[in-house]
């Protein structure tokens, strides 16, 4: 018998090893074959795997789109804000002042009153506040209400509550509530609009509460020479409904 050498006997190896190889590999196909995916539905879970990533990125944007107009308010509808939070701490002060300094039983009516719809009133302008992105608001009124107020700290008896009532009862809540007419037409955010119209039509009612008291008290509601309780440039419009309701005051 011929001897092979070992370079003869690779291809004859590799020819045996390849048909071997081959084999195994038919029976494993026979016996274990893989599931196949029909082309339907490979274009359905492709077509379904787009639309999710489709749906997701807009839900993001859209979720994006709506935290972004939430959290941000304009320089203009801030500072309406500063000024209505300032009106509000001056009522709240000067009604805290009325309840530890007046004896008239309805002058402190009036002023806990007053207490409780600003302290309410500030308290949900303070959610708004946090609501549109964490805006900060002041925490005490302005030079010119701090002045009023310490002002009328230092009268007493009749005098105070004749002053209280005029000031902090008629001419502020005048002054105020025709700077919230112009703040509701200047508001731009809806939120802040409704708010100002809830708080204005408040305001009224303080009016009229205040009015009805000087009537009985006789307590004139003229030019005093008061605070204004919110400074938006309203001082004109104030002035004219100052001169109508004196006039039509007169006896």
């Amino acid at each position: 018998m011929p001897i092979l050498s070992v370079t003869s006997k690779k291809p004859v190896l590799l020819a045996l090893l390849s048909a071997g190889v081959f084999a195994a590999s038919v029976a494993h196909a026979d016996s274990d074959p893989l599931p196949k995916l029909s082309e339907s539905t490979i274009s359905s879970d492709t077509s379904l795997s787009s639309q999710n990533k489709d749906e997701s990125n807009a839900a993001n944007i859209n979720g994006s789109s709506s935290m972004g107009k939430d959290s941000k308010l304009s320089d203009s509808d801030q500072d309406l804000m500063q000024e209505i939070t300032q009106a509000n701490l001056t009522e709240i002060g000067n009604a805290q002042l009325a309840l530890d300094k007046s004896d008239d039983a309805e002058v402190k009516r009036f002023a806990q009153q007053m207490l409780n719809d600003h302290t309410a009133a500030q308290a949900d302008l303070t959610k708004l506040a946090q609501d549109k992105g964490g805006i900060k608001l002041p925490t005490q009124p302005n030079v010119k209400q701090k002045m009023a107020h310490d002002d009328l700290s230092a009268m007493s008896g009749k005098d105070f509550d004749k002053a209280y009532m005029k000031r902090a009862g008629v001419k502020d809540h005048k002054k105020v509530h025709a700077s919230l007419e112009q703040a509701e037409k200047k508001a731009e955010d809806k939120d802040l609009q409704a708010y100002i119209s809830d708080t204005k039509e408040t305001v009224a009612d303080h009016l009229r509460m205040a009015k009805d008291m000087s009537n009985d008290t006789g307590v004139r509601s003229g030019n005093s020479g008061a605070a204004s309780s919110m400074d938006t440039g309203a001082g004109s419009v104030d002035n004219k409904v100052d001169d109508a309701s004196a006039s039509g005051d007169k006896r």
